[in-house]
């Protein structure tokens, strides 16, 4: 059930793609209008001819101007993502530390208490 409802969507694609025939373009989902060659092109130009009317014309502030929204927001997530990530691997990197310390008695507040129990046992037996 888990199965059909996460992967059922793609069956029919692949076995598309099995078949003997090549896919041809009405096999491929429509493209929407906003993301054809046109759109886009019709839109850099436009963010274009205003940094042109601007002063100083530059390809790269046509292009964020064009769509930056959609890939900046894509960019903070990527961002977000890279840094927990990050962040886990340097609190695993802390958790194997503590938990090496602990077990040689050095330092973990576990590790300290049974240690000082452990010492007090054998002073009591002598």
């Amino acid at each position: 059930m888990v199965w059909q409802l996460f992967f059922g969507w793609v069956t029919p694609i692949v076995s598309r793609g099995y078949a003997a025939r090549q896919l041809q373009y009405s096999d491929l989902l429509p493209t929407p209008h906003h993301s054809t060659s046109s759109a886009c092109s019709r839109a850099l130009w436009h963010q274009w001819v205003r940094t042109c009317t601007w002063g100083s014309p530059s390809l790269l502030k046509a292009i964020v101007a064009a769509y930056g929204g959609p890939y900046f927001r894509l960019g903070v997530l990527k961002l977000l993502n890279d840094a927990l990530t990050f962040a886990g691997a340097m609190l695993l990197n802390l958790l194997v530390q503590h938990l090496e310390q602990a077990a040689a008695g050095g330092g973990g507040s576990s590790g300290s208490s049974s240690s000082g129990s452990s010492n007090g046992s054998l002073v009591h037996e002598q």
